[in-house]
């Protein structure tokens, strides 16, 4: 699986702070700007499936923020977004399918 991780707090316009993650079958020596780590797993997770054109994203991350908010829980991690339909398998924006993960707790 391949996703970002978001280390900015809140949104922002430019220079994101962003991590890619991809699943490899072996740990490397971390070399040309490549760092290999295993990432922590995260025990309970807020989630939404966001359809369609990344303009969509901030929308859904406000709702789902809110949701948290709402609900009891209280964020404890940095987001993900896993891209399940993109620009890599698909050729519409419209068919894309995005997943933003939230690490939270009660």
């Amino acid at each position: 699986m391949a996703y970002s991780t978001y280390h900015d707090a809140g949104y922002k316009e430019g220079e994101v702070d962003a991590e890619v993650v991809v699943g490899v079958d072996n740990l490397m020596k971390d070399e040309d700007g490549f760092t290999f780590k295993e990432t922590e797993a995260v025990d309970q997770a807020a989630i939404i499936l966001v359809p369609g054109d990344y303009s969509n994203v901030a929308q859904a991350y406000n709702f789902l923020a809110n949701w948290i908010e709402e609900n009891g829980y209280i964020m404890i991690g940095n987001p993900r977004q896993v891209a399940i339909k993109g620009p890599c398998n698909e050729k519409r924006t419209e068919d894309y399918l995005s997943e933003i993960q939230i690490p939270v707790k009660k």
